[in-house]
């Protein structure tokens, strides 16, 4: 059998994962092969994109300019992050996400970052697409700029529809992800790996309990035999990566006025100047869609990729050591974020 990421001991199996850093760590032991996900490429209609960007006016009560992260609301994606680069690159812009709570596990993640904009009186509108509406494709292409500011992702497929849609797109750089994508031939030019931010805008030693408290907590939930793989939060000193703030203290970056806390944490993150300068311009450009894309997430490849693949019989000790490296990896401090432990 092929299957897709279970561990059986005594099969005959290969695994198919979506990105490289995954296949490299199954491929120590077991058949493993790296199938990204297909992905068509759809070249945006004019009179769609025109009727997409009408509604969003109708939504949004005007035309200012729309930002845009095309995902459900989840606590990966790192929703605030968004909204700060928004605020701070384009601050006439609406910043928009389209679809809604996944899970009863995100619904208070959700409240309390629509409660923090309501009360701050941000230019942003979750969950826009609550009902019928236009499709996802053209509510991207209708946008001015796609956000992709997740935490984790296995594949990052909003990156891919900002380019078949010919937006520009901001993205925090992944390391399973952007690896892949430079493989594909792709080249994102607003890219990055964090944004920093300056310890003035909240209370560090709140924000140390706070993530203390939670990793306790967490470390305590997990199996006793993964204890010891649990890395610590990462500690800073001076500028402090967004990313790895509790939400609490993203909720106290974003109460500080836009333009302060942009002023002060401008030095930090001077690859952002030039971003601003172009996108108060509307002068930020897309990426372009490598040929050599389709031999990677082309339909055609996918199933050639998928009948070629091997297969290989899984002893139990190749199983559970596949199991542990897996465990140790995603437990260390590269994989580890607050938010998500909230």
């Amino acid at each position: 059998g092929f299957g897709l990421g279970a561990f059986a001991a005594g099969a005959v199996a290969g695994h198919a994962v979506i990105n490289r850093r995954d296949e490299s760590l199954l491929s120590k032991r077991l058949a493993a092969l790296w199938l990204p996900n297909p992905v068509p490429r759809k070249n945006p209609q004019p009179q769609a994109v025109t009727t997409a960007r009408r509604w969003l006016h109708r939504q949004l009560g005007d035309d200012a300019p729309v930002w845009i992260f095309p995902a459900r609301f989840l606590r990966r994606k790192n929703f605030a992050e968004a909204a700060l680069l928004t605020r701070w690159l384009r601050p006439e812009a609406w910043f928009v996400t389209t679809g809604g709570v996944s899970s009863p596990r995100e619904a208070g993640y959700a409240r309390r970052l629509q409660n923090a904009a309501r009360a701050g009186g941000w230019r942003t509108r979750f969950h826009i697409v609550s009902g019928a509406g236009p499709a996802l494709c053209d509510l991207t292409a209708a946008a001015e700029v796609v956000l992709f500011t997740s935490l984790q992702e296995g594949f990052g497929l909003p990156c891919l529809e900002a380019v078949a849609a010919e937006r520009p797109l901001i993205a925090r750089r992944l390391p399973n992800v952007w690896a892949d994508f430079a493989a594909m031939g792709f080249r994102f030019p607003y890219s990055y790996r964090d944004i920093l931010i300056d310890p003035l805008l909240l209370d560090i030693r709140a924000e140390k309990s706070r993530q203390m408290a939670l990793w306790r907590t967490w470390k305590t939930a997990l199996p006793a035999s993964c204890r010891s793989l649990l890395a610590k939060p990462v500690g800073a000193a001076g500028p402090l990566p967004f990313s790895r703030l509790t939400l609490s203290a993203q909720l106290e970056v974003m109460a500080v006025p836009a333009e302060e806390s942009w002023a002060i944490c401008e030095k930090w993150n001077p690859f952002l100047s030039g971003w601003k300068a172009l996108a108060g311009a509307n002068l930020l450009q897309p990426a372009v869609w490598p040929k050599r894309a389709e031999t990677f997430i082309g339909a055609n490849a996918y199933g050639r990729r998928f009948r070629e693949a091997s297969v290989r019989s899984v002893s139990e000790a190749a199983a559970v050591r596949t199991q542990q490296d897996f465990i140790a990896h995603h437990l260390g401090a590269n994989d580890l974020y607050p938010l998500l432990m909230e």
